[in-house]
């Protein structure tokens, strides 16, 4: 499917690894094992690859900072402490399950982040799947930036995943296809949406270049369908 000129794209996903201390059944990530880390030799990004996609990005309105899991990455606290210096962005947001914060001493790392959103893998969700709750970090996390307001905290409750429960109505197209504003980044190209470069059919991405934003009607979208489209 080919990219829709009418779309302004202004906010990016950024994965900073492939590790993740989850293996929830139904992510997209299962398709291709490697992103867990196991399999790949270099599964994070690294802080020179990260400074190098600040400066040839340019200006954009927001990041999502994601993975994996991103504070499983092993400079995660020197990520934190700079990436508003790397990125001209305003708005720089923490998609986390909230592994690293397990220990308390790491909660003030949240401070560097302008919003921090916290999947919850809520009781119900772990009867579903037989796995364990995270309520304890998320509540953990709510507790702590109660104090701090200006950073925002959105939990979003996860009775199940979307990729398989999702009832896709073949007729409507993706979407990413005419309204979304994002755009993912994996490994030095610029993917249609957040999370193509985790399929194994990523369409196609263009290099990320100082002239990305005239590059994008090259990009070929992987999904004539969306699963989040009908959540």
């Amino acid at each position: 499917m080919k990219w829709h000129n009418q779309r302004k794209i202004d906010r990016i996903a950024l994965p900073i690894t492939r590790a993740c201390n989850r293996r929830c059944p139904e992510c997209m990530a299962v398709e291709r094992p490697e992103i867990y880390g196991k399999a790949e030799p270099k599964p994070h990004v690294s802080i020179d690859e990260l400074r190098w996609v600040g400066k040839t990005l340019g200006p954009i309105g927001k990041i999502e900072v994601t993975g994996g899991e991103p504070s499983m990455h092993p400079e995660f606290e020197t990520i934190s402490k700079n990436i508003h210096h790397w990125f001209q962005c305003k708005d720089i947001m923490l998609l986390t399950n909230g592994w690293l914060f397990k220990d308390e001493s790491k909660l003030p790392l949240l401070l560097h982040w302008d919003r921090v959103y916290i999947t919850h893998y809520n009781p119900e969700f772990a009867k579903l799947y037989g796995v364990k709750t995270n309520t304890d970090l998320v509540d953990r996390l709510k507790g702590f930036l109660a104090k701090h307001p200006k950073v925002k905290f959105w939990p979003q409750e996860m009775n199940r995943h979307n990729s398989k429960s999702a009832k896709i109505d073949p007729s409507k197209v993706s979407c990413f296809y005419y309204t979304c504003d994002s755009v993912g980044y994996h490994q030095g190209q610029i993917y249609g949406c957040c999370t193509a470069w985790q399929l194994n059919d990523r369409g196609r991405g263009i290099v990320l270049t100082n002239n990305w934003r005239n590059e994008l009607p090259e990009i070929n979208l992987p999904c004539e369908t969306c699963f989040l489209c009908n959540t």
